[in-house]
């Protein structure tokens, strides 16, 4: 991902800090070579202060790279009124993927398609819709099932509006 900081332009991936690290220890490496060697020719010479040019200039890069990690980390965590440009520049976490699972016969799955699989099935079970009710069912049921009802008085009650003495009632007996 690249983002734009001020008109600089950073690479926000963890690949670039890798690479220039190696690229880094290879120069060194070509450099303590040279360095052993004695450049007694002129091209020799002309090697060595190139490869030390390279060198310095991927120390340069990556000074660079580490200022603008830093900066970018500071202005992602900062609350800054460029909440537009925040989210931009700011990092994303990578998803960590699941390499193995098992299933519920006890057997390991390492293939994506096969893991993807087993979670598909394991919430198609966990959360199906109910099966589907017709009126035949529930007419039968409420037939078997006794209802409690209440009597012509207890329904006339329930018409009118609470009495303060019955709510006085009520409230001693709590």
């Amino acid at each position: 991902m690249k983002s734009v900081l001020r008109g600089v332009c950073i690479k926000t991936s963890h690949g670039v800090r890798q690479q220039l690290k190696k690229d880094i220890r290879t120069l060194e490496n070509n450099l303590g070579g040279i360095e052993q060697e004695l450049p007694t020719q002129h091209d020799r010479l002309g090697d060595w202060t190139e490869t030390q040019k390279q060198l310095l200039d991927a120390w340069v890069r990556m000074e660079k790279y580490l200022y603008m990690a830093h900066r970018q980390r500071f202005h992602a965590e900062g609350n800054k009124t460029r909440a537009m440009l925040t989210r931009l520049v700011r990092q994303e976490t990578l998803h960590t993927p699941i390499l193995s699972i098992t299933d519920a016969r006890g057997q390991t799955v390492y293939s994506q398609e096969a893991i993807k699989d087993v979670f598909h099935l394991h919430r198609s079970t966990c959360y199906a819709p109910p099966p589907s009710i017709n009126i035949r069912d529930t007419d039968a049921y409420l037939t078997r099932v006794t209802l409690p009802v209440l009597s012509s008085e207890a329904r006339k009650t329930l018409d009118h509006p609470l009495t303060k003495e019955e709510l006085a009632s009520v409230i001693r007996l709590l």
